[in-house]
């Protein structure tokens, strides 16, 4: 670490028969100015499960169905579609929906979902699980936002038991490496027992990845993969949106 020398301060010593000027020199040593932390490179989106953060809606619709027809629906895995919010309706019934301010700005939200199949009396479109870590997902969903008329992954977001928390952040930490940011808490439920609840993150500038040992349940957790630049122009049209404060 380079140092700057301080003022030299100069005693002159009286002159006495001749002899040479005595003098001293102190070299005072100013503090080092304090070194500004390196913004990392940013890195190549996030993907989980071939979704990747920031590709087009038709890119994740050609992708098939990632379990195939050998995951937890066996044969029926090959009849899985990608529904989407914005896809028009038909007469069954179907759990899809976006908040009125998220249809406001033109997100969309997908989910992997198993057709109606009216001759096994059911009527409704099912999501279909997916596997993360080792156990079915209890929900995924892939959030796109429209950038200059094209909608975008901007979110994917993974709901599991809290008891694969373990497994997915050493799986993660394989897959990129040591996380950013590791933060440890707990929460109590309303009979006073307490849990760990630790967050874990990941952060290559171009998107996140946060991993949530408990989100609302107790026994459940989130993973929540962000495009950085995508999510904030959806922050900045939400906010748009909504407008003031109503008072």
């Amino acid at each position: 670490m380079d140092w700057k020398l301080g003022k030299v301060a100069f005693a002159v010593g009286m002159v006495i028969a001749a002899a040479p000027s005595a003098f001293s020199a102190e070299k005072k040593a100013k503090p080092a100015p304090a070194l500004k932390e390196a913004t990392p490179e940013p890195g190549p989106p996030y993907e989980f499960r071939g979704a990747t953060l920031g590709m087009t809606l038709l890119e994740l619709k050609a992708m098939p169905y990632p379990e195939g027809s050998t995951g937890p629906l066996g044969s029926y895995g090959s009849s899985v579609l990608l529904r989407c919010t914005s896809e028009i309706r038909d007469n069954s019934f179907d759990p899809l929906s976006v908040s009125k301010e998220d249809a406001a700005v033109g997100a969309i939200e997908c989910r992997w979902m198993r057709p109606p199949n009216r001759d096994e009396y059911n009527y409704s479109w099912d999501e279909a699980s997916v596997i993360v870590g080792d156990k079915p997902a209890k929900a995924l969903a892939y959030k796109f936002f429209p950038i200059d008329g094209e909608l975008r992954l901007r979110s994917i977001v993974v709901v599991t038991g809290t008891a694969q928390f373990p497994t997915i952040v050493a799986a993660l930490t394989g897959k990129y490496g040591a996380p950013g940011k590791v933060t440890q808490g707990e929460v109590q439920n309303r009979a006073g027992n307490t849990f760990s609840a630790t967050e874990v993150k990941w952060d290559n500038v171009t998107s996140s990845i946060e991993v949530v040992e408990r989100s609302g349940q107790v026994d459940e957790m989130v993973l929540l993969y962000m495009h950085a630049e995508l999510n904030a122009a959806y922050s900045r049209e939400y906010e748009a949106k909504k407008g003031p404060p109503k008072i």
